[in-house]
């Protein structure tokens, strides 16, 4: 787990240099869960920029789920400052051991985070367990890259404090074979697994978001670094 001080250097590298993602994620994922109508739970929250989109997108009770108290801290905070306090749980949970009932949430999300699963199969267990029927599990992650791509990465990245944090998450990520071998394990049978790409209608969605964000611009080479999204339903 990393320390609460980390945790700000965190937020820090994400509002500089990923403004525009939670925007396009939060409009994404929002379409999504409009077809569901149901409890979210947002697995791995960090500092909430995920969670307060899905609220305000949704108007749904989102249960925001960490095991580091300083990223409920920081979660807290930002809730606060959009006014979202009413739809937004704190919930200071273990993906691996989650005190949740059986069939408690219709849509459980996480985004970037299943690298930092100590057991990724039991992790995925306790979310389909908790999921109700008819609802919906979306994980997106990070696949593999070279050092190539990592090098690149860095030229943009300057700062040493929030490029670790890139760096780690690709060292840590998991293969499109690996992740359909823990599904598999889990027992699960209904999912698809693929490479995650925004539609043009996700810009359209957010476009008063992004307009108070900077894009992250790569000029000349660009880093070949694919996100996975896995979908399970019930």
């Amino acid at each position: 787990m990393i320390t609460a001080e980390e945790c700000v250097l965190y937020k820090e590298f994400v509002e500089k240099y990923q403004g525009y993602l939670y925007p396009l994620l939060g409009a994404r994922l929002a379409r999504d869960y409009n077809k569901i109508n149901g409890i979210i739970i947002d697995m791995g929250t960090g500092p909430g920029y995920l969670t307060t989109q899905l609220a305000k997108r949704t108007g749904a009770k989102v249960h925001a789920v960490d095991i580091n108290p300083a990223m409920h801290e920081l979660t807290q905070k930002l809730t606060t400052d959009m006014g979202l306090n009413n739809l937004v749980s704190l919930d200071l949970e273990d993906v691996h051991n989650l005190s949740y009932p059986d069939n408690f949430a219709d849509y459980i999300v996480s985004y970037s985070c299943l690298h930092h699963w100590e057991d990724p199969v039991l992790g995925i267990k306790e979310c389909y367990r908790v999921l109700s029927i008819g609802g919906k599990i979306v994980i997106l992650d990070t696949l593999p890259t070279n050092k190539k791509n990592l090098d690149i990465l860095q030229e943009k990245i300057k700062e040493a404090q929030y490029f670790r944090f890139v760096k780690e998450a690709l060292e840590e990520s998991y293969s499109l074979n690996e992740v359909d071998e823990f599904v598999k394990l889990a027992g699960i049978e209904n999912y698809s697994l693929g490479i995650f790409g925004f539609h043009p209608e996700d810009l359209v969605d957010c476009m008063d978001d992004l307009e108070s964000v900077d894009f992250w611009d790569f000029e000349g080479s660009q880093p070949k670094v694919e996100t996975w999204i896995l979908t399970i339903t019930k």
